[in-house]
C-alpha cells in the first residue's frame, strides 16, 4: 500500500469495485471511452502515450484495441485501482508500465511522452494541484506532443451538478468554470480542439506543447 494522499474516484475506496459498474450505467464505459479518440483524431501508433489517472484501465483498453504504441505508462495513485488496471489489461503485456503516482508528480522524464490521456480524472484534483498537473504534463510531453483531456466543463443546466453525488462540489468548481483550460493555457499548452462529449457538461480537449 503506498502513502500517497489523493481523492478516490468514488470518493469512498471501499466501494471502487463498483466503478466499472457504474461508469457503464452512466454512459461513460468502452464506448465513450472510444469516441474520445474519433474526436480527438490523434494517431497513437508507434507513440509512447501515458494515461493519467488511469482507474481501473478503461481507456487504456481502447488504446491498446485501436492502436499500436510502442510503450504505454499506466499512472494511478491509488493501489487498488491500479492492481484492478493490471487484471484488466492482462498484466503480461510488456508494453505496459504501471506506476503509482499522482498526475502532479509522474516520476517519468522531461519530453518522455508523445500523447497524454486523462479522462474524468482532473477534476477530483483542488486548484493547486490543477496547476501543478499541467505544469508536470507540459513537461514529460515531447515538443509537439498532444494532451488529450476528457472531463467536466460548462453544465448545460445548473441543477446537474447536483446529481453528481459522487464527486465534491468545491473540486468541480475549475471545471465548470473553465479554470482547469486556462491552467493548462498558462502551463504553455495550445487549444487544438474542444469539443463537448455529453450533452450534460462532459467535453474533450486536445491540447498542443508547441514545438
Amino acid at each position: 500500500m503506498n502513502d500517497i494522499k489523493f481523492f478516490s474516484a468514488l470518493g469512498i475506496p471501499a466501494i471502487n469495485f463498483l466503478y466499472d459498474f457504474i461508469m457503464i450505467i452512466s454512459g461513460l464505459g468502452y464506448g465513450f471511452k472510444k469516441k474520445i479518440f474519433d474526436i480527438a483524431e490523434i494517431n497513437l501508433n508507434e507513440k509512447v502515450v501515458a494515461d493519467i489517472g488511469c482507474g481501473t484501465g478503461t481507456q487504456l483498453k481502447v488504446i491498446m484495441e485501436m492502436y499500436f504504441p510502442t510503450k504505454v505508462y499506466a499512472i494511478e495513485p491509488d493501489d487498488s485501482m491500479l492492481n484492478r488496471c493490471r487484471k484488466n489489461l492482462n498484466k503480461s503485456n510488456k508494453s505496459i508500465k504501471y506506476i503509482g503516482a499522482v498526475a502532479e508528480e509522474t516520476t517519468l522524464q522531461n519530453s518522455e511522452i508523445d500523447v497524454c490521456v486523462s479522462t474524468l480524472m482532473a477534476h477530483h484534483l483542488t486548484t493547486d494541484k490543477k496547476k501543478e498537473m499541467a505544469k508536470e504534463i507540459f513537461r514529460i510531453l515531447k515538443p509537439g506532443g498532444h494532451f488529450i483531456l476528457t472531463d467536466w466543463g460548462k453544465l448545460r443546466f445548473e441543477f446537474i451538478k447536483y446529481l453528481l453525488v459522487f464527486e465534491k462540489q468545491d473540486l468541480l468548481k475549475d471545471n465548470i468554470n473553465g479554470n482547469l483550460l486556462i491552467f493548462l493555457q498558462d502551463a504553455g499548452f495550445v487549444i487544438k480542439k474542444h469539443q463537448k462529449m455529453k450533452w450534460s457538461g462532459i467535453y474533450t480537449t486536445v491540447f498542443m506543447k508547441p514545438e
